[in-house]
């Protein structure tokens, strides 16, 4: 078994409202497969995706039938989770391995290891101001999430690809780096989107989730992209969007709901462009020149992260 980057996050979409349950408490399939009379998971349908800190094939798991109290729609999982079956009771050697866990944006993360040492990145607004729509985008991409997250500090490629035409003779000084992130400011036009302006704060989290917010065209908006590692070599998109909240008034949730749907689109327009090249791009030692410092530094922190597979014991 491959050894898991540290930290390796799980999350589950919540694709229909949770009774609540506190999700403070450590998460693990055993209290899933306990849970199945609790009313509180039988109300919801949920994905689960292995991200947020995958680097290496090896970090793909399999997925483990379980017994669970789902009610609608199929789940799958990687690390310990797979199909629901029939809500029965569990062997009591099914216990497998706790991951402490939290609700945000949208999604139930759950940390790979035995403590989180970084947390989720939050945005300048709190989550209870902010309006979040959580989407997915398909096709599957086929490499490893730390290689879409490779994107963000090549400033030829958000030129070049993306069409984004700002000044990047100061880029460097400005990309801030620590044991779990890097993140950098910049400002500049869409010259293929009427020479929209944008001034954005981006940056990367772990190895498997890019993070935004700023304005474009003067709209502030946020937005997460949560890359999550199916198996080896493929990667599944997902996207957070938060706006501000609006007034609750009929025309406010159709500004939210068209802004929404419009970030979203600008994000899959920007995915598709990536794809011809992260459909056939090969990393190779040597092949940068000096404009590439950024990405080279990334990829060296990349190398740098911490691994770690605490559940490994508990899998079979």
């Amino acid at each position: 078994m491959g050894c898991l980057p540290n930290p390796g996050f799980l999350y589950v979409h919540r694709t229909s409202s949770c009774a609540a349950k506190s999700l403070d408490d450590r998460f693990s399939t055993a209290a899933w497969l306990r849970s199945a009379a609790t009313t509180a998971w039988r109300k919801c349908s949920v994905r689960i995706v292995l991200t947020w800190g995958q680097t290496s094939p090896s970090a793909a798991l399999p997925a483990i039938p379980f017994a669970a109290p789902f009610t609608n729609g199929n789940m799958t999982a990687r690390a310990f989770v797979g199909r629901p079956a029939s809500a029965i009771q569990p062997p009591k050697n099914a216990l497998l391995f706790k991951f402490p866990s939290v609700e945000k944006f949208g999604l139930i993360w759950a940390f790979n290891g035995l403590e989180p040492w970084w947390q989720i990145p939050e945005f300048p607004l709190p989550e209870s101001e902010l309006a979040i729509d959580v989407r997915y985008d398909v096709p599957v991409i086929p490499v490893d999430p730390w290689v879409v997250c490779a994107n963000t500090p090549d400033w030829q490629h958000i030129k070049i690809v993306h069409n984004v035409d700002f000044d990047a003779s100061d880029m460097l000084k400005r990309v801030k780096f620590t044991d779990h992130s890097m993140q950098y400011r910049f400002s500049g036009r869409m010259t293929q989107e009427n020479n929209e302006e944008v001034d954005y704060n981006v940056g990367i989290y772990g190895t498997s989730m890019f993070v935004l917010h700023g304005t474009r065209n003067g709209q502030w908006f946020c937005a997460m992209n949560a890359f999550g590692l199916l198996r080896p070599g493929v990667t599944q998109d997902y996207f957070v969007i938060g706006l501000k909240k609006g007034d609750g008034s009929p025309q406010s949730d159709a500004t939210i709901k068209f802004l929404h749907n419009a970030m979203f689109q600008m994000g899959r327009r920007m995915v598709a462009e990536d794809r011809p090249i992260l459909h056939t791009l090969k990393y190779a030692p040597g092949a940068m020149t000096r404009s590439d410092e950024a990405l080279a530094r990334f990829l060296d922190y990349v190398r740098a992260f911490p691994r770690s597979h605490h559940s490994a014991d508990f899998i079979n």
